[in-house]
């Protein structure tokens, strides 16, 4: 039976009954396809997306009629729609403008996708008019960002609401920067699963734990561009708004390539020379006690991504999260992450001395601090939306922390 406090918990936008759906098929095909002994990556990663997509689809299609606004007579539909066309063309030449420019991101992350990217551009071309034109009818509010993009480009400045505008152009920008860079991520995981030999690679703890390890970012990530593969009206997965803030965006992106990249090197280096299986090596059952709080610690992470569906993106509000291990705490994926890195790298172990120790755990507790920014200015970005207010007002006495604290004091 369910607590009394727990029927008080705002709904959340993604089931967790569906997200375990997305689960299951996404590491059936996975299976399904290493059995199989398949060597096309691209295809299989699609695959694993359609059938991560296939449960919140589902529900969306099931409740449609109930959701959604019903086809109503609006004046000048053809022209509203074909300024939305217009605006969409000009998005995707911006978007194929900005990759021809920024020669350096396209040849790391755009390159290695062309067999996986190059149909489904096409696709994406062919579907457009007659999205535009289904979405447009079926929308309350049917000038959006998309509608004002085409006034701009119209050079219809007095009709153009720059603030939708600005919200919408952010959301490309999202969607162009971290798009493909999940895709690459998930690819090469792909690839990497397909070529491991389960019989031979997997013959030590060792070997045991790194797979385990890699499979697990390895879903998550297959998750994640699934959710940027998703987002769209139709199936209630849109970018609602966007991070308006340049700390927002900053710290964000500091924590991916290419400028992470950049950034660790020169100054969040915490890497001692040595890891935690260097310091248990000598003792099993520390070492087997140390692996396992890692791989849950990883866990708990991955479940986060899982817990969004359809519905992963940095940097935006595609829905507020209140079950899964959001129903114990606000960021979950961030404090998982942030502590599986301690035990990962154990900076306060360091065979050149107490001055080195010292210098790779304030490395990693700043490190730390710039994902703490990242929560904060998440928390300030939502909390324009109701749904978000009243799942904080929940958390301040139903959180993890808030019963912790409740059992102390």
């Amino acid at each position: 039976m369910a607590h009394a406090s727990d029927c008080l918990r705002p709904l959340s936008a993604v089931r967790q009954t569906a997200a375990a759906a997305s689960l299951c098929g996404a590491l059936g095909v996975i299976a399904v396809f290493k059995w199989m002994g398949s060597e096309n990556a691209a295809f299989c990663l699609v695959t694993v997306a359609v059938f991560i997509a296939l449960p919140h689809v589902s529900l969306v299609l099931a409740s449609w009629e109930d959701v959604a606004p019903k086809y109503n007579a609006r004046p000048n539909p053809w022209r509203r729609v074909g300024i939305k066309l217009y605006g969409q063309l000009g998005l995707f030449a911006a978007v194929a403008l900005a990759y021809f420019v920024f020669q350096g991101f396209s040849q790391t992350y755009l390159t290695p996708l062309y067999d996986f990217g190059g149909n489904l551009v096409l696709l994406v071309l062919i579907a457009t008019v007659p999205y535009l034109w289904i979405t447009d009818q079926r929308m309350s509010e049917p000038e959006d960002g998309l509608y004002h993009t085409g006034q701009l480009l119209l050079g219809q400045l007095q009709a153009t609401d720059f603030v939708l505008l600005r919200q919408y152009l952010l959301s490309w920008v999202v969607k162009g920067f971290f798009g493909p860079l999940m895709a690459g991520f998930a690819l090469s995981d792909m690839r990497w699963f397909l070529e491991l030999p389960l019989s031979s690679g997997l013959r030590t703890p060792t070997d045991i734990f790194d797979a385990a390890y890699r499979m697990i970012y390895f879903v998550d990530v297959v998750f994640a561009v699934t959710g940027y593969l998703c987002t769209f009206r139709l199936l209630n997965s849109q970018i609602r708004s966007t991070e308006p803030t340049m700390l927002g965006w900053v710290v964000c992106l500091l924590c991916y390539p290419p400028f992470w990249n950049v950034f660790s090197n020169n100054f969040l280096n915490y890497d001692g020379g040595h890891d935690w299986m260097h310091w248990f090596a000598n003792s099993s059952s520390i070492w087997l006690f140390w692996a396992a709080l890692i791989i849950v610690s990883t866990l708990v992470y991955a479940w986060a991504t899982i817990s969004f569906g359809i519905r992963f993106s940095n940097l935006t509000n595609r829905g507020i999260l209140t079950n899964g291990p959001y129903r114990w705490m606000k960021h979950p994926a961030y404090v998982a992450k942030n502590f599986s890195w301690w035990l990962i790298a154990m900076p306060f172990m360091n065979s050149s001395g107490l001055g080195n120790a010292i210098r790779d755990c304030a490395a990693l507790a700043l490190l730390n601090c710039i994902y703490y920014l990242r929560a904060k200015t998440e928390e300030r970005h939502l909390s324009g939306d109701a749904d978000y207010v009243a799942y904080c007002s929940w958390m301040e006495t139903h959180s993890l922390y808030a019963k912790i604290k409740r059992r102390f004091t």
